[in-house]
């Protein structure tokens, strides 16, 4: 009886080994196609004035503005920074205000709104001066992105202080 079951255990085992082991080679190896990450890209996506007005105790223009920021790229970016940069309308250059602003890291897609603050501390501008204003993201192309060509804002006109 012991021999029996022996014999059909063996005959068991060895039709399910068989029956797994496949009958013809794969030939067709299947392909993967792994598209290389893009890295983080910084863009400012809008600016909204709040204010802008001359401040007399400072003898300085104060501009107010929301800034909504996006990472188009396709990995987290690093922190950066913002400036702000204004042109007097007659004016062929544009010229940085004293302060710059971070930006904290943003996860590839993601998106942050923030209000900042500039202050025209060099007298860059006079109280009458009717100027253009915009932001401009990593200044100094301290951060790798995927397009260095979309760091600055589309310009505020901003009038004169009333």
């Amino acid at each position: 009886m012991k021999f029996f079951l022996a014999i059909s255990c063996l005959l068991f085992f060895s039709f399910a080994v068989q029956a797994q082991i496949p009958q013809s080679p794969i030939t067709d190896k299947p392909t993967l196609k792994v598209k290389p990450l893009q890295p983080a890209d910084l863009v400012v996506t809008h600016v909204s004035l709040i204010s802008a007005a001359w401040n007399n105790d400072q003898k300085a223009w104060v501009i107010k503005v929301n800034v909504t920021v996006k990472n188009a790229g396709g990995v987290i970016s690093p922190t950066g920074i913002l400036i702000g940069l204004v042109k007097k309308n007659n004016g062929i250059r544009w010229e940085k205000l004293p302060l710059a602003a971070q930006v904290n890291a943003l996860n590839a897609g993601a998106s942050v709104t923030k209000e900042y603050t500039f202050i025209d501390r060099d007298k860059i501008l006079g109280v009458n001066d009717r100027f253009s204003f915009l932001i401009r993201l990593d200044p100094a192309n301290a951060i790798k992105e995927g397009n260095e060509n979309n760091n600055d804002s589309a310009p505020l006109a901003i009038p004169p202080s009333q």
